[in-house]
């Protein structure tokens, strides 16, 4: 995720075919955890952030599922 806006943006996390990410048995990966605190996530203008999702074998996740990152506001926000 890039900011290109002159505001900061807060995201409130991330969504897998509208549920939550957790719905499914996935989980941050801990080093990007490491890095950044815990959602809601506050994206500073001119900041980028990469989010590394752990997806297990095991989990109902389809081929084709939408991935969303949660925000309340889109603009300003460039998905990579």
């Amino acid at each position: 995720m890039k900011n290109i806006d002159s505001q900061t943006t807060r995201a409130l996390g991330v969504l897998i075919n509208g549920k939550p990410y957790q719905a499914y048995g996935c989980r941050l990966d801990e080093t990007v955890l490491a890095s950044m605190r815990t959602f809601p996530l506050e994206i500073v203008a001119g900041s980028e952030h990469k989010v590394d999702l752990v997806i297990p074998k095991g989990a109902s996740v389809e081929r084709n599922s939408s991935l969303q990152i949660d925000l309340p506001v889109e603009d300003g926000i460039e998905n990579d």
